[in-house]
């Protein structure tokens, strides 16, 4: 496998990507995300059908971004939160480290999007 910028090989020595001071890494069908508030694993991610890894590290960071989002809309206070917000879609710890990273998280996002050539080949 060859990875191109903005991917790396993390420290689980598997296709990642660096956001501030944390990876989000896939191995074998699941992502985990590591950062200051330890290992997440992102369960019940499903990609579309054909989706490539590209693109399913794309999806991933768009959830994160929208969760951030949410939480940012209300006030940066997990006390604000509702049932039904995005920002329920990760640990709380995980929405409020992406919170402080959005603007990594949506650089990133918007590298793969723009990108002329593939950034991961087998």
């Amino acid at each position: 496998m060859q990875l191109n910028q903005p991917f790396i090989i993390g420290a689980r020595l598997l296709p990642a990507l660096q956001i501030g001071d944390g990876f989000l890494s896939y191995d074998k069908g699941k992502f985990i995300l590591d950062g200051p508030f330890g290992e997440h694993v992102i369960a019940g991610f499903r990609p579309g059908a054909g989706a490539g890894l590209e693109s399913q590290f794309s999806a991933v960071l768009s959830f994160l971004s929208a969760a951030s989002d949410s939480y940012g809309r209300r006030l940066g206070l997990w006390e604000n939160v509702t049932a039904d917000d995005n920002a329920t879609l990760f640990p709380q710890a995980v929405v409020e480290w992406a919170y402080q990273r959005v603007d990594d998280i949506d650089c990133l996002s918007l590298d793969i999007s723009e990108s002329s050539t593939p950034l991961i080949t087998s």
